[in-house]
């Protein structure tokens, strides 16, 4: 019956409690005596192995005792699951609500308290058992509750929040140190999702105080949770932690829809993760369930001090990362991270404001960081913190920076420390942040007939930054100093470095670039050293030289900007001459 030992068998049937029996002194004897008749024969026969049958275990009750009588408790579940608290110790009620399944690689725990579809809450006396065996608990198998259904990249900015239902709720008010939710399991899966899990606290006992806590892993999987946050995911009810990783690979989300976790409100950090290969994808981070309001993390969303760890992706893989009373994200002493494609600073459309209260993404002692095709937006206080900037590295290199959209920031765009926007040096030869790679130095630009040209040179020598440079124009925000819009790329090889070159480039379709709009650029080295953003160049407006002239049917208008002089003729004639100086 069970791959323990009988004295094993007979000493897991004692709780942890002051080592009583669960169940009666008779109970207590009849086992004593099946231990014995097993000891008789151990070595006759193979012992019937049930535990090799992946169990599905319901959870009919909120109280948070063990007990025998007619119902299992969420800590009876895990017990069972974990093979501490054995089956032949049940009453037949109880045995009723474990059944084997076969096929299955893990054990289930699902719910089913009530009917009425209304809140379950747990509220515990002290610290869950830790998860030992691979297990899912799945909180909407609680009849009325809902999975999320809503794209965080929908085309309506109005349907990316959550639409889901949270019924199971774990409360961590009348618990003295630990965690809502510990596990470590060295082999197998665990999947976690649809349970709402509130203020837990350490009390400074390090390790303790999260929402979850991944100790040990070989593949855990957190899914359409609330972590710090009542079951509406608008009011803050904060755990010290959300989730803190300490192994993986551990999977924080996903693409889906349904993997959504909403991680807010809590005391510190959202997410830590201090340990290699993590991916954090499609959560709200700060923000309420609707991802329109903030409901801050009193810490960094989320803080990264180890390697090779992803922040986000394309599509479904964003996370909204705002509303943060720190940082929105903190890499320290963290290499090899890829942060791509999230809200950082916005509400769920991208747009409007929702900042974090101090820097975007923040860099220290971080290298090889791919940091691209974010939106980087309203970080930092009203007031202009020289400290505080939408993107800051202040050590490290390697860190590219490139295909986002940064934009109305404290301060500035990237900031390469020292704090404030540097000027660039003779040859590059400084070092520093990123190498202080110097940024791209635009002379003029002029817009003609959907057609950019800019002027510019990156100061450079080849024996201080990695070529080809990679060279990204923006289009920026309206203080004219931080790139909101990539308008095109360009290549700055060791043919031109350091000499000034003209680049052209038609403007991309839909993109509303005109005159006294500003150009920023950014230069990348081929070692991944992205610079600050260039002081922004005003597009000069194209003034008419006079009147319009009609020959032969044919209207011409002739217009100057910096580029020279342009005829143009009414564009069913098709002609165009440009004369320049």
């Amino acid at each position: 019956m069970s791959r323990w030992s009988a004295l094993d068998w007979l000493r897991k049937g004692w709780n942890s409690n002051g080592g009583v029996m669960r169940g009666s002194s008779r109970e207590f004897r009849r086992r004593l005596r099946r231990a014995a008749a097993r000891c008789r024969r151990v070595f006759l026969e193979p012992l019937e192995d049930r535990r090799l049958l992946a169990l599905t275990i319901t959870v009919n009750s909120n109280a948070d005792i063990e007990t025998p009588d007619n119902f299992l408790t969420l800590r009876e579940a895990i017990d069972i699951s974990n093979g501490t608290l054995l089956q032949t110790s049940l009453t037949a009620q109880e045995s009723a609500l474990v059944v084997d399944t076969p096929g299955s690689p893990t054990n289930a725990i699902q719910f089913s308290i009530s009917t009425t579809g209304g809140l379950q809450t747990i509220n515990l006396s002290g610290p869950l058992p830790t998860i030992a065996n691979p297990v899912t608990i799945d909180g909407y198998t609680e009849p009325g509750a809902l999975r999320n259904t809503s794209a965080i990249d929908d085309p309506d900015p109005a349907l990316r929040g959550f639409n889901g239902k949270l019924l199971i709720e774990i409360n961590g008010a009348n618990v003295t140190g630990g965690n809502g939710l510990t596990i470590a399991v060295p082999n197998g899966n665990v999947k976690i999702s649809g349970l709402v899990i509130n203020r837990f606290h350490g009390n400074g006992t390090p390790g303790q105080g999260n929402g979850i806590l991944v100790q040990q892993s070989n593949g855990v999987f957190l899914a359409g949770n609330f972590l710090g946050t009542d079951s509406t995911g608008s009011t803050s009810l904060g755990n010290d932690r959300g989730i803190f990783v300490n192994a993986s690979p551990t999977t924080i989300g996903g693409t889906t829809p349904a993997d959504r976790n909403v991680i807010s409100g809590n005391n510190l950090q959202g997410v830590q993760l201090a340990a290699v290969s993590n991916t954090v994808q499609g959560n709200l981070i700060g923000t309420s369930s609707s991802g329109k309001s903030a409901v801050p993390n009193g810490g960094d969303g989320i803080l990264v001090t180890s390697a090779a760890n992803t922040i986000g992706g394309p599509g479904g893989a964003r996370n909204v990362v705002s509303g943060n009373k720190t940082n929105g994200i903190n890499l320290f002493n963290a290499t090899s991270t890829t942060v791509q494609g999230n809200l950082i600073g916005t509400d769920v459309s991208g747009s409007l404001a929702a900042g974090n209260q101090q820097i975007g993404i923040r860099l220290e002692n971080a290298s090889k960081t791919n940091i691209s095709n974010n939106t980087v937006a309203f970080n930092g206080p009203a007031t202009v913190n020289p400290s505080i900037s939408g993107i800051v590295v202040l050590s490290g290199v390697g860190n590219l920076i490139e295909g986002n959209s940064i934009f109305n920031n404290s301060n500035l765009g990237i900031d390469l420390a020292p704090f404030g926007a540097a000027a660039n040096d003779p040859d590059d030869s400084d070092t520093g942040a990123n190498n202080l790679q110097n940024f791209p130095e635009i002379s003029t630009v002029s817009l003609n007939s959907g057609t950019l040209a800019v002027n510019y040179l990156v100061p450079s020598a080849t024996a201080s930054s990695a070529y080809p440079l990679h060279i990204e124009f923006f289009k920026a925000d309206s203080a004219g100093q931080e790139g909101q819009q990539l308008l095109a790329t360009d290549s700055y090889t060791t043919a031109t470095a350091g000499t000034a070159t003209v680049f052209t480039t038609n403007v991309p379709a839909g993109t509303p670039l005109q005159a006294g709009d500003f150009i920023v650029a950014t230069a990348t080295d081929a070692a991944g050293n992205t610079s600050e953003f260039s002081p922004g160049i005003v597009i000069p407006p194209t003034t008419a030289l006079h009147s319009p002239q009609v020959e032969n049917g044919v209207t011409y208008i002739n217009t100057q900007s910096s580029s020279g002089l342009t005829i143009a003729p009414d564009p069913a004639d098709g002609t165009t001459v440009r004369f320049f100086k």
